[in-house]
């Protein structure tokens, strides 16, 4: 018998008049909950809780409707009682119902679906549940008075919370690539993976405590005790490349399909996004008009041509089905839109973005890498031209190791993939401390340097035109990128490794920069100035940059390749470049 006869029969159950409305509001209560089940749960559970009732039909007959009605005939004759009749004939004593067995039953089923219910609830309310509960919970889910609860040894107390939130919680344990590193546990969530600590174990041990029934110390006893429980699953089914957890779907990247489910757990909360198969599919088809899209309006013109299509390979990435090792550079004018255009972007997929600054990332502080927990790619703006002191760290997030090890204060450290995609925006070409070597070809291998400029006309700097940007247009925005690069294999547009290189090296040295754009130097085949006086000059324009400035001797060994250099007055000259003091309010000396 299918799930649709049996709410069909208990809807006209509930529109029979009955003393006290108790069949109707039992029938409104088992409806709900035969929602949650499929047909054979549901089927069984009828069966179980022996729901029937007595009717009269039109010739007056009486009739008995129970779980064990199979076919539709028996559902026709059913339907077919009067309802007058039938509440004549409750008025006459003739249906005699046990209303406190009744009573019983709806009590009973309440419970059931309040039970159901809260299993299904999101995590924050089914622990907003628990805690506001937990004084009930105890006598009805523990068999033990609350006082006993109380006296019991603390290890007691651990296996009789655990009990109970196993019965609330899916629990399950990482097992690491490397299998020198221990598993990590999480609470799951609808398939989203949350810290059990802080989600679950301290509001729990929390409420304990207030209600005077535990101390602190259990909460040591249940992180120990989560260690070993719940399920085992893989490392490669965590945060797949080619999947994204929606609000109300899952995204598969390699198809652009929308599907109900997914066997995979992600470390991130769903993309607050919400996208039709329709749009996809005018986008895997090229139908998509991204010229009407708002983020191509606002941005396009920040490009010429070539570096909107670096543009677009680069985003392309954080969307891909793949990592692709690779680190991009957003580079223009200060008030170009940088920022502002990233932040649009990653607005819709915030949850899988990390905000690390590259400094941080090469930094040896022990826990500068916390922050990319669960997240597939990094985009960061930089207010200042940064220094790189260690591109092989660099690398090695970017994906020239598959797996990093990330420790975390107070906790165990754990591993997890290398990012897919980073992208970082900034006034200038960062500076490089490394001017040769294999890793700084690796690092010149996965980088595209993309420029950004002003408009030609008609451009205002504008405050606040990321609220402009609708989520979903963003989304289908970085969704085209992702598709222009499928069509071209997956190949990256952007300058060549030589090219990049040639301009890594020439922004990582500040004296060439110095002496090409300060303004306060020139080249002069008759004019020659005092090396120490340069090198204030050039230390100035560092300030002014907010740059590290060379040490003295890198700076005088620089210059010394580019001019010739003698002795006058026991101090060091530089014939061939002039200092313009005139660019100065003053002179240095």
């Amino acid at each position: 018998m299918s799930k649709e006869y049996f709410e069909e029969d208990l809807k006209y159950c509930a529109e029979l008049p009955s003393p006290n409305n108790l069949p109707r509001e039992l029938a409104k209560v088992i409806i709900e909950y035969l929602r949650s089940l499929n047909t054979t749960s549901m089927r069984t559970f009828l069966q179980n809780q022996e729901i029937s009732k007595v009717a009269v039909n039109d010739q007056g007959k009486s009739k008995e409707f129970n779980s064990s009605l199979e076919s539709p005939k028996d559902v026709k004759d059913f339907k077919g009682l009067n309802k007058s009749k039938y509440q004549l004939e409750i008025n006459d004593g003739i249906i005699n119902r046990n209303i406190a067995t009744i009573s019983n039953e709806l009590q009973t089923i309440q419970e059931v679906k309040s039970e159901v219910d809260v299993r299904s609830l999101p995590l924050p309310d089914k622990i907003k549940y628990i805690t506001e509960n937990m004084w009930d919970l105890i006598p009805k889910r523990l068999g033990i008075s609350q006082s006993e609860f109380k006296e019991a040894r603390i290890e007691n107390k651990a296996a009789m919370i655990m009990k109970l939130l196993n019965e609330f919680f899916e629990f399950v344990r990482v097992r690491p690539e490397n299998p020198q590193f221990e598993s990590v546990t999480y609470v799951a969530d609808d398939n989203i993976l949350w810290d059990p600590m802080k989600e679950v174990l301290e509001p729990v041990v929390g409420v304990l405590i207030s209600l005077g029934l535990a101390r602190r110390t259990l909460l040591n006893e249940l992180e120990v005790a989560i260690t070993s429980t719940g399920n085992i699953i893989p490392h490669y089914m965590v945060d797949p490349w080619d999947y994204l957890k929606l609000r109300e779907y899952v995204l598969d990247l390699n198809e652009l399909r929308l599907l109900s489910t997914t066997n995979y757990y992600f470390r991130y909360n769903k993309l607050d996004v919400r996208i039709t198969q329709q749009e996809l599919d005018e986008i895997k088809s090229g139908s998509y008009d991204i010229e009407k899209n708002i983020v191509y309006k606002l941005w396009h013109n920040r490009f010429n041509d070539q570096n909107f299509e670096f543009f677009i390979d680069s985003v392309g990435t954080w969307l891909a089905p793949i990592r692709f090792k690779h680190i991009g550079y957003l580079i223009g004018p200060t008030n170009v839109g940088k920022s502002s255009l990233l932040a649009a972007l990653t607005n819709p997929i915030g949850s899988i973005v990390a905000r690390v600054s590259p400094r941080s990332l090469a930094s040896d502080y022990p826990f500068s890498l916390t922050g990319l927990i669960g997240k597939q790619i990094n985009v960061y703006s930089e207010k200042i031209i940064p220094t790189m002191k260690n591109i092989t760290a660099l690398n090695n997030i970017a994906g020239e190791e598959d797996f990093i090890e990330v420790h975390r204060k107070h906790r165990e450290a754990i591993v997890i993939r290398s990012l897919k995609s980073m992208m970082f925006a900034m006034a200038g070409l960062p500076i490089i401390l490394e001017y040769s070597g294999e890793d700084l070809k690796a690092f010149a291998e996965r980088l595209s340097i993309i420029m950004c400029k002003y408009p030609e006309e008609g451009f205002e700097i504008r405050r606040g035109v990321v609220s402009e940007v609708p989520k979903e247009e963003a989304f289908k925005f970085l969704l085209w990128c992702r598709h222009q690069l499928e069509e071209r294999k997956w190949e990256i547009r952007r300058l060549s490794t030589d090219e990049i290189l040639e301009r890594l090296l020439k922004s990582s040295n500040t004296a060439i920069r110095f002496i090409e754009e300060s303004g306060y130097v020139e080249k002069d085949p008759t004019g020659s100035a005092k090396a120490l006086e340069l090198y204030e000059v050039y230390k100035k324009w560092c300030m002014e940059n907010k740059l590290i400035p060379m040490s003295r001797d890198d700076f005088y060994s620089t210059l010394g390749s580019m001019f010739m250099d003698y002795k006058r007055e026991g101090s060091k000259w530089f014939k061939g470049i002039r200092i313009k003091y005139s660019a100065f309010d003053q002179k240095l000396y």
